[in-house]
């Protein structure tokens, strides 16, 4: 074969021959780093101590203390979380399963048995502590000490137990919070098609079709929707460019993207919607729109929203029908009206 021949498979061939050495190679060291990081997660794993383990299922009641003050939850007939201060407490019941999760698996990275003196551990006077029933009638208590610089850790201990812990304290994080933290804020629904947004304010409403695209006419139109107590309210619908409809449903998810976190009461009677005069409020919005049925067809859904007048920097709102008041604030709502 001669010289020309012979480079001309040769050089194929050396470049075959680092490929694969380095497939080999980088194969290696995946394997290896796998093998690495499998036997770091077993190594940390071992030197993790079991300390508290809950299963969600199985609790029946929670207690906590934060800020000076302490909170119970605790589980009526249909498994649902409950105030038992006030049962017309709407609970959210997310806000407890993250407590729930905290309790699943707490784990300490140390054990110090045969303790006496709890108080070099501030665990004489504990900065926190957490306790729970199960459906077994058991109780566990969670005492939470000082924090240990060195480590970055807490010291902590099941009441009635001589062996102190020390764990991240990542777990008192879901339990730093007072019981209206754990109200359940009503949430705007969104529809899958809005139709119509109707705003009355001053006795007169206003309706806007969202339907409707740019060009296409609108008539006048009578329109009940009894959120005024006013007779003589009058209604028209307005008319209607591509920028009107598009600014109306601005105006719509506005209203979705209201800030609902401050409230004031959770069950307003008559008296007490009077007394935040939503009895007769000086606006409300309401939005229809529709939802595929059960059976699939089609059904007509709203939701209307009341706001009475200013109070500082904030407006009451509320749902129609709600028994709960919320503010918001001032801003949100002038931007809402233009």
């Amino acid at each position: 074969m001669s010289d020309e021949k012979k480079k001309k498979w040769s050089r194929p061939a050396k470049f075959s021959l680092l490929a694969g050495c380095l497939i080999l190679a980088v194969g290696g060291y995946v394997l290896t780093t796998k093998l690495v990081a499998h036997a770091e997660q077993k190594e940390e794993a071992a030197s993790q101590i079991a300390f508290v383990s809950a299963d969600a299922d199985d609790l029946t009641a929670l207690f906590w203390s934060y800020d000076g003050e302490t909170y119970a939850l605790q589980k009526d007939a249909d498994a649902n979380w409950q105030w038992p201060e006030d049962p017309e407490f709407p609970v959210s019941q997310t806000t407890v399963s993250y407590m729930e999760y905290a309790l699943a698996d707490i784990t300490a990275t140390r054990a110090l048995e045969n303790v006496t003196d709890f108080a070099q551990y501030g665990l004489d006077e504990p900065q926190s502590v957490i306790s729970y029933t199960t459906a077994d009638g058991a109780s566990v208590e969670i005492l939470t000490g000082d924090y240990n610089d060195v480590s970055g850790e807490y010291y902590a201990q099941l009441a009635g137990e001589h062996t102190v812990y020390t764990v991240s304290g990542d777990y008192m994080e879901d339990f730093q919070y007072t019981i209206d933290d754990h109200l359940q804020v009503e949430s705007l629904p969104i529809y899958e098609e809005d139709t119509e947004l109707r705003v009355t304010a001053d006795g007169k409403t206003t309706v806007y079709d969202l339907t409707k695209n740019a060009g296409d006419e609108t008539d006048e139109t009578d329109a009940d929707t009894g959120d005024s107590a006013d007779s003589d309210e009058t209604s028209s619908e307005a008319e209607e460019d591509g920028d009107t409809v598009s600014t109306a449903q601005e105006i719509v998810d506005g209203v979705r993207g209201l800030n609902f976190e401050t409230y004031v009461t959770y069950k307003a009677d008559k008296a007490a919607l009077a007394s935040y005069g939503l009895d007769k409020p000086q606006m409300s919005v309401t939005v229809k729109g529709k939802q595929t049925a059960d059976d699939g067809g089609s059904t007509a859904v709203q939701f209307t929203l009341q706001v009475e007048s200013k109070i500082g920097s904030s407006y009451y709102v509320r749902l129609k029908d709600s028994k709960m008041v919320y503010t918001v604030s001032a801003d949100e709502i002038n931007a809402l009206c233009g």
